[in-house]
């Protein structure tokens, strides 16, 4: 995304990877790996069917988890994750190092970071998966109006309820008016949202088909400003200066 250029034909192996981003302890990425092995069949069978799976079922479980997961799991939030914890400290003990004696301007150069900030990140993010679970869910198919892109920090938290009405963070999994938009496939993308807040397609349906290519840019978009570095896709017309 920096430098706006377009890459063909790149393998996947080695992207969105960094070494021992979990520490060198290789339980946790053990454990991921045999969820990712789950997690994979479920999704072949949601493109196959184009069918999220029913609430409150283990297969729901299993994909709200993933997603879950896959939101704390990235260099971006766990880069966020840290500078939050480091405000965090400055906030609480600002008043007490300023009375020692230390300046506003030193204490704003100290970072406060840990040596394992994905595991960190990985951690926190796990405790949230409770929260997921009061999300209405549904599939969003692009049809013939292009394919979504993904990137490599996939899952997009966005609060269109709060947006510019209040002082504040308001994508938190516990805020009212959440909805969370997560790419499963060029032609899938999965919408998990406060139902008390909106509505996304007929009552009842669980696919819901884009209505223009508005929509489609409008969705993509959130993947380039959310990703860290690079945005991915299949087979991809570029929108032109006035749909971006």
């Amino acid at each position: 995304l920096e430098t706006l250029r377009s890459i063909p034909r790149v393998g996947l192996k080695g992207q969105c990877y960094e070494d021992y981003f979990y520490g060198k302890d290789p339980t946790v990425e053990n454990a991921l790996q045999d969820m990712e092995g789950v997690t994979a069949e479920l999704f072949r069978r949601i493109i196959a069917d184009e069918r999220l799976p029913a609430r409150g079922t283990p297969d729901d479980l299993i994909f709200r988890t993933f997603v879950c997961l896959q939101w704390g799991r990235t260099k971006s939030h766990a880069e966020r994750s840290e500078a939050l914890f480091s405000k965090a400290l400055k906030t609480v003990y600002g008043p007490a190092w300023r009375a020692a004696g230390i300046t506003q301007e030193q204490i704003d150069d100290v970072e406060f970071g840990t040596e394992k900030p994905g595991l960190q990140s990985l951690g926190i993010t796990a405790d949230m998966v409770p929260f997921m679970g009061d999300l209405e869910s549904k599939l969003v198919v692009a049809g013939n109006l292009g394919e979504f892109v993904t990137s490599d920090a996939p899952v997009v938290l966005t609060n269109p309820y709060y947006l510019g009405r209040f002082p504040g963070g308001v994508a938190g999994l516990n805020v009212r008016g959440l909805a969370i938009l997560f790419p499963i496939s060029p032609r899938l993308l999965a919408v998990l949202y406060d139902g008390d807040c909106y509505r996304i397609g007929a009552p009842g349906k669980r696919v819901v088909p884009l209505a223009s290519r508005s929509d489609l840019i409008a969705l993509n978009n959130f993947q380039c400003l959310y990703a860290n570095d690079a945005v991915s896709y299949t087979h991809l017309t570029l929108p032109t200066n006035r749909e971006v």
